[in-house]
């Protein structure tokens, strides 16, 4: 049965030729108390009933039965009789009868036409959809769909159940001496499968075990007498063991469970041997409309500081948590609700146990945010806000935007664009920072431009544009000026010749000033108008080489703009953000576009897209040169799952390449040896950073992975590790490692070495079940 759905042997007695193998298996094995129940959550409501029918005996039948099926039913052996009096097809010799997604291979088939029920014997096999069922013996009723199996097996991929007999109690579904595993080998040649003495079935409910035993091959390595699971694969633990040099050896534990069939929750139990034991509970929600969540963790952090630490300046205690919440909720077609909070114990509580959540977002944000999306409009209205004083920002309470996309004014060859922003800021600094204090202010922002493009010659494109920017501000900066009086006393003593001496006091005045920008300044309002044009034409050449057609389109544009001096400058203003920094402006970009296209199975794709440009600076600081930089971006796929992006920005005043980011990833292909991801980042006196990760595949049963970050500018790594993999045919064993090295920070102090190992296995079928070592996501 087993062949016919694609399985595999392996010589026989594999275990004892490689007993190192199966050892490790085995100490794996050991370590897995709920893994005798993790394969059974695989079965769902559906497959478990179609489980129940072909396993039931037909005397307990019951009233439950499946619609017939009307489909034409066809009969093929080597030798067929009829007795159209009795109605009974007697077939022998590679017997096949077929009806619509149901095929029954037997032996022998003694077929009763008017009931539709079959009697098969020897090597029989039920084919129904993915459904592969096999055994000695079986009477089965077409119309049902239902049979009474001896020496069951059953296989619907990813998983094969096999018992000697079944029984039938109402709901409840009996298997004796049952064997359950997703491993595609023969019996007894599986990697792993769990052998019950007794398996009670109620479907779509729950799975109870009585006397069952994990095995790694022939070698037993746990054994239960009972165990129970439900079937939703919303439950659960998760076990994520390893080690590492701060947090020493670690066991990250999770259960997950299902509140309703919109919640689902996960319940934390973490213990690290240098950081104690942490708690945490998350209760997840997602609908057609909505989706989010409310996280909460907690721990009595035994070593909170590291080694390279001042207990002085650093405001981390014991007492270590994070709460966050989350919500996207899609309210119409149109409007759309989003929701982040995050409360944190200190700064470094997701550095520490949240890793790579604060490698995306090191400092989080905190907003609610309602969004309206109409057919030429967008308006948005945002609360945004500091929920924790040691970080620092801009609170928006609240934010109004209205943007404007650009659309055409009614019988009329223009073009209008527009937007519109009204928000109460404060600036607000963390409070370690001393010596600086608080600020706000109402801020309205609004911009409106006018467009009239227009194409000359059949090919110049040519688009000039008009606008005004007006913002208003209910406070802003102001000069202040503070006077310093310091008064010193000086003591002289003069000894005349006839050694008599002479005290005298003076008092000493000076009087210094000092100046300022300071809050205070009163409501200002700054006019900005603009004038520009944009320039560009396209051109373009084909040509054939042997395998397909190739295009190069080459598009050369300017860009003017002219912005006079705001009546406001940018110093007399409370400084939130970007728009508090716009100034004249007077330049011309200067550009060119190049896209070299190709086809690749009957699909253009853009093998080279180059845009290189530079700014013409016509109104500039006196001494400054009117081109200062230049900047070039390109995108490259020079082959299928492979490409290649990179930016830069060149000096020609320092002569040197300012910045430069480069991006390769190659995908693996199907047939694929070989995938890789690589980023070089680059900022002149600064960092250059370069980072890789390389995975291999020299054949199926090994992956092997290396990565790395090198920063020449400090000539140190500052992280390298990899794993080692191997792919059994239904589950995964991986050994992997990663150190960060110390090093020495420009204040003197020595940051310690950070190295971790961890193992891990998960089945093929199922990731989620088994054993993998991360830290809390």
């Amino acid at each position: 049965m087993r062949t016919a759905a694609g399985a595999k042997k392996l010589p026989s007695g594999w275990p004892e030729r490689y007993p190192a193998y199966a050892a490790v298996m085995a100490i794996i094995g050991m370590t897995v108390a709920y893994a005798p129940c993790a394969l059974a959550r695989t079965v769902n409501s559906e497959q478990a009933t179609q489980l129940s029918e072909a396993g039931q005996h037909s005397a307990e039948d019951g009233e439950h039965a499946l619609a017939a099926d009307n489909s034409a039913m066809d009969v093929q052996a080597e030798h067929l009789d009829y007795d159209r009096a009795a109605g009974i097809i007697e077939a022998r010799g590679n017997v096949v009868i077929s009806q619509g997604n149901q095929v029954l291979r037997a032996d022998y088939v003694r077929y009763h036409v008017k009931g539709s029920i079959a009697t098969a014997s020897g090597n029989v096999v039920l084919v129904r959809g993915n459904e592969v069922w096999s055994g000695e013996r079986l009477s089965y009723d077409f119309n049902t769909r239902r049979g009474d199996f001896d020496e069951l097996k059953y296989s619907a991929d990813p998983y094969y159940v096999r018992a000697l007999s079944s029984s039938r109690d109402g709901e409840r579904i009996v298997l004796h001496r049952a064997a359950i595993t997703t491993c595609r080998y023969e019996y007894p040649h599986e990697h792993y499968h769990i052998r019950s003495r007794r398996l009670t079935l109620v479907p779509g409910e729950r799975l109870v075990g009585r006397g069952s035993t994990w095995y790694f091959g022939r070698v037993p390595v746990l054994y239960l007498p009972y165990w129970r699971r439900n079937l939703s694969a919303d439950f659960g633990w998760r076990f994520y063991p390893g080690q590492s040099s701060r947090m020493g050896v670690f066991l990250l534990s999770s259960y997950r469970y299902r509140i309703n069939p919109a919640v689902t929750a996960r319940t934390h139990l973490d213990y690290r041997s240098r950081r104690g034991v942490a708690f945490g509970q998350d209760v997840l929600w997602r609908t057609d409309s909505s989706r989010g969540g409310v996280m909460a963790y907690y721990l009595d952090d035994k070593d909170p500081l590291r080694d390279d630490d001042d207990p002085v300046t650093t405001n981390i205690d014991n007492e270590r948590y994070r709460i966050k919440i989350e919500e996207s909720w899609r309210m119409s077609e149109r409007n759309t609700l989003r929701v982040q909070a995050n409360y944190l114990s200190d700064t470094r509580i997701l550095a520490d146990f949240f890793d790579r959540e604060f490698r995306s977002s090191s400092t989080p944000d905190n907003y609610v945010s309602l969004s309206h999306r109409g057919q030429l409009y967008t308006a948005d209205i945002t609360f945004r806000g500091r929920l924790n004083d040691f970080y620092g920002g801009v609170n928006r309470l609240p934010e109004a935007s209205l943007k404007m996309l650009r659309q055409p004014v009614a019988y009329t060859p223009l073009f209008y664009e527009g937007f519109a922003s009204a928000a109460n800021l404060e600036r607000v600094f963390p409070e370690w920072q001393t010596g600086v204090d608080d600020y706000s202010a109402f801020r309205f922002d609004t911009g409106h431009t006018i467009y009239y493009p227009y194409q000359y010659f059949g090919f110049l494109n040519v688009i000039p544009r008009g606008g005004f920017r007006g913002t208003y501000y209910d406070d802003s900066r102001r000069w202040v000026i503070e006077t310093v009086s310091t008064t010193t006393v000086q003591t002289n003593t003069v000894t005349d010749a006839d050694g008599v001496e002479t005290t005298t006091v003076e008092t000493i005045t000076d009087v210094s000033q000092s100046r300022e920008w300071q809050p205070g300044g009163g409501n200002v309002f700054r006019s900005i108008p603009e004038i520009g044009m944009e320039v560009s034409y396209r051109a373009f050449k084909m040509w054939m080489n042997d395998t397909a057609p190739w295009r190069h389109v080459a598009e050369p544009y300017l860009n003017w703009t002219y912005v006079p001096e705001p009546n406001v400058l940018p110093e007399e203003i409370l400084q939130f953000d970007g728009i508090d920094r716009l100034d004249k402006r007077h330049d011309i970009r200067i550009g060119m576009r190049n896209k070299w296209q190709t086809k690749w199975n009957d699909r253009s794709v853009d093998v080279v897209d180059l845009n290189t440009y530079t700014d013409y600076r016509i109104d500039r600081p006196d001494g400054a040169d009117a081109i200062d930089r230049l900047f070039a971006e390109v995108e490259i796929v020079p082959a299928p799952r492979v490409s290649v992006f990179a930016d830069a920005v060149y000096s020609l005043s320092d002569s040197e390449l300012s910045r430069f980011n480069a991006r390769i990833l190659r995908r693996k292909a199907a047939a694929g040896f070989w995938e890789l991801a690589g980023e070089y980042r680059y900022r002149a006196d600064s960092s250059s950073l370069l980072a890789a990760d390389l995975t291999l595949y020299p054949v199926e049963a090994f992956d092997l992975n290396v990565y790395a970050r090198y920063e020449f500018e400090d000539s140190r790594f500052e992280e390298y590790g990899g794993y080692f993999q191997r792919n059994l045919d239904c589950m995964h064993v991986q050994l992997s490692t990663s150190v960060l090295p110390g090093y020495t920070r420009s204040d003197g102090r020595v940051v310690d070495d950070d190295w971790r190992v961890m193992v891990a296995f998960w089945l093929s079928a199922f990731p989620d079940i088994g054993f993998r070592t991360r830290y809390r996501d």
